[in-house]
This record gives structure tokens, C-alpha cells and sequence, in this order.
């Protein structure tokens, strides 16, 4: 039950088209979710162990400290972001949730959950693909601001790219544990990729490039046994030769379609809008030079006219560093570092292209208020650190529990 609400709020946390006066279906059922957790924890008076990790919450304290800290000062140099308070609001809550059902109903229920959402998110956006096809007008569909590009529930077609763009692998992972399994699900799986593709997303069409690169990896890496056939040598081989292949095509492409992406020639693309986001990151990083330490507080701070008009810089690594400054953006490093050094130290590399996926599809969009990006950095986090509690398998019962 609680597995499901948690897992349908992700699927519709894009559905942003849907939402009145910044309140839409995933608010209130978030809202929902967190609210049910605490209530359980003060009922039982319980909750359960191995659900926090240490690196995260030293994040958000540093949120709630040095960036308030940061606001204090910026109000009296006049560069306070003037809805301050909504901002920090909006970014505690999403990376609240995890926290608090993690704690309240384990960690196989919050997988569960993922698994949920991985199918729900697709057959969410499923709904208006198909109506566009059909010919019926619908709220997704294209939007003439951003080109040709598949919207579905959202106003921002790179806030569906980041929800169908976790939910596809994630699906996958799911497959691969046989969690899931049957024609269905491979079906939803080309849905959710022909969909994403349609978002004309770049970022996510390398990033997922790059994870069957990983998927490939992965499989030689942990496979440590000899060779024994002929067969399963020319399989690996050409496992090898298919890695290299995937990335080779993608410097191929990024070579070929740099200028494009920053010019904004390419297809679905409005003039000059690599242009633009190099604009917007340069007036955010000057905002940072003018309080480098702890940055000028929870807000945005950039703009096409230049520093502090109050916009995103469309890159969550910017608009980081001029709200938290060096302090905030050491802080998120060290909860990065931490997950990924776990991961592969222990080879699980699928996990760790996730978490990747997650912090280049950054590079483009501030995620930073979406409760699908902190979910997924936790879930890689509870992942990670599990690991360390794992029995080796040359235990007394020869399990890994």
C-alpha cells in the first residue's frame, strides 16, 4: 500500500501542467507520504536501522545552517533571492521524503516502491503520447518555446526526460533481479524509450547511451571465471567490441553536434540556445565570485540581463555554487564520492551509471526541487552503504543476507 502511493507520487512528480498555484497531484501525495511516515514512527515509537546515511544528512544541515547563514548576509548586500523561503521549502521536502519512509517502512519497502514508479511513470506519459498519435489534443504534445519536443504531463520537456529517462533503467535493474519479468515489461520499456526520445533531450540520449555502455562493463567485469567454450569467448569479445563501439559513437557524436547544440540549430531547438544556457551559467558563477564561501542563500541568481535577475542558470552545479557557495558544493561532492567510492569498490556498476545518469542529466536542468533526483541519490546511498553490512558468502549458512 505504502509502496504503491510512494512510487505513483515519483511517476506524477513531472506533472507539472497539472499543478494550481505550485501545488499538483505529486505535492499532495508526497505530502501524503511524509506525512504517514512520521505518523507511523510516532505511533510504533519505532524506527528502522540502516536507513540514514550520514553524508546526506550532513547535506541538509548544511542547507539549513550555512544557507541560512548565506540568506542573512545576502539580505544585508541586497542580493537576497526574494522567495528564499519557498526555495528552501521546496528542496527539503523532495529530500525529506526518502529519509523518513526509508525510516519508517525499511529499505525493501522503498525498492519496492522504485519498482513502482518505474512502471507507473511510464504508463503516466503513456496516456498523452498516445492521445497525440490519435490526433486528440492533449495537455502534452509539442510546445512551440522548446521546439518539437515531447512534453507529456510537464511544462518542461527536460522535467519528463528526467522522469522517463530514471524510470527506464530502473525498470531494467528491476528485470535483471528478476523483480519483474515477462514480454510486458520489455514492451513498457521501448514505450518508455521511444517516449524519451521524443523529449529530443541530448543530455538523456547520451547519458543512456552511456549506460549500455555500463550494462556491457559490468557484465565483463564481474564475470571473473575462465572462459571454458569457444562460444562464450566470441560472446565476450563481442560484448568488447560493442562497449567500445557505444562510445566511440558518442565522441563521434558530440564532436558532430557540439557546434549545433550550442548554436541551436539543431533539430527542436530554439536559436542560439547553447548560447543562452553558457550565459546564464557565466552570470550564476559571477554571482558565486561575489560570495565564494557560503554563497548568497537558498534562490537562483542569474539571468540573461546578468547576475541576480532571479533565474535558474539550467545547470544544478551553478545554481549550487551561487546559492551554497564552496561550502554547499564540498558538502554535495562528499555525499557523491562517498556513494560512488562504495559502489565501486563492491562492482556494482549499473547502480553507479544511475547515480551518473542522475548528475549529468544536471548539467542541463536544476533538479534540485524534483523528489525523483534526491530519491534516486538516496536509493543509490541506502544501496552503497547496505552493501557494507552484507555477510560475505563464505559465511556459516553461504548466503549474503
Amino acid at each position: 500500500m505504502m509502496s504503491t502511493l510512494l512510487g505513483i507520487a515519483l511517476a506524477s512528480s513531472g506533472m507539472t501542467q497539472l499543478r494550481l498555484n505550485g501545488v499538483g497531484p505529486s505535492e499532495l501525495l508526497i505530502l501524503s507520504v511524509i506525512g504517514l511516515s512520521v505518523l507511523k514512527m510516532t505511533v510504533t515509537g519505532r524506527h528502522k536501522s540502516g536507513a540514514l546515511i550520514p553524508a546526506y544528512i550532513f547535506l541538509m544541515i548544511q542547507l539549513v545552517v550555512f544557507g541560512s547563514l548565506a540568506v542573512a548576509f545576502a539580505t544585508i548586500a541586497d542580493t537576497v533571492f526574494t522567495k528564499w523561503l519557498r526555495q528552501i521549502t521546496f528542496i527539503l521536502m523532495p529530500m525529506l521524503l526518502p529519509i523518513l519512509y526509508s525510516l519508517a517502512f525499511g529499505y525493501s519497502s522503498f525498492v519496492q516502491a522504485l519498482k513502482v514508479f518505474s512502471q507507473w511513470a511510464i504508463l503516466i506519459y503513456l496516456i498523452p503520447y498516445a492521445m497525440s498519435f490519435a490526433g486528440i489534443m492533449t495537455l502534452g504534445g509539442i510546445d512551440f518555446y522548446y521546439g518539437p519536443r515531447y512534453l507529456g504531463w510537464s511544462q518542461n520537456p527536460n522535467q519528463t526526460a528526467l522522469v522517463l529517462g530514471v524510470a527506464v533503467p530502473m525498470l531494467y535493474y528491476f528485470m535483471t533481479k528478476k523483480m519483474v519479468s515477462g514480454l510486458r515489461y520489455w514492451v513498457m520499456i521501448v514505450l518508455g524509450i521511444a517516449m524519451g526520445l521524443a523529449t529530443k533531450s541530448d543530455a538523456l540520449l547520451v547519458c543512456w547511451i552511456g549506460i549500455v555502455g555500463f550494462v556491457f562493463l559490468s557484465d565483463l567485469i564481474e564475470r571473473r571465471k575462465a572462459v571454458k567454450s569457444d562460444t562464450a569467448l566470441f560472446i565476450r569479445a563481442f560484448k568488447i567490441l560493442l562497449t567500445l563501439a557505444v562510445f566511440v559513437a558518442v565522441l563521434l557524436w558530440a564532436r558532430n553536434n557540439a557546434v549545433e547544440i550550442y548554436d541551436g540549430s539543431g533539430a527542436g531547438m530554439g536559436a542560439g540556445q547553447g548560447q543562452v544556457r553558457v550565459l546564464l551559467w557565466m552570470n550564476a558563477f559571477s554571482a558565486f565570485l561575489d560570495s565564494p564561501v557560503i554563497g548568497h542563500g537558498h534562490g537562483h541568481f542569474s539571468g540573461l540581463g546578468g547576475p541576480y535577475n532571479g533565474s535558474e542558470a539550467h545547470n544544478f552545479y551553478f545554481d549550487w555554487l551561487a546559492a551554497y557557495g564552496i561550502v554547499g558544493i564540498v558538502f554535495f561532492a562528499y555525499l557523491i564520492l562517498s556513494i560512488s567510492v562504495r559502489l565501486t569498490m563492491h562492482r556494482k556498476f549499473f547502480v553507479l551509471a544511475l547515480l551518473f545518469l542522475i548528475l549529468a542529466l544536471s548539467l542541463f536542468h536544476f533538479y534540485g526541487r524534483h523528489p525523483v533526483f534526491w530519491t534516486m541519490i538516496y536509493f543509490c546511498g541506502l544501496f552503497s552503504y547496505s552493501l557494507d553490512l552484507q555477510v560475505p558468502r563464505n559465511h556459516a549458512d553461504g548466503r549474503n543476507r
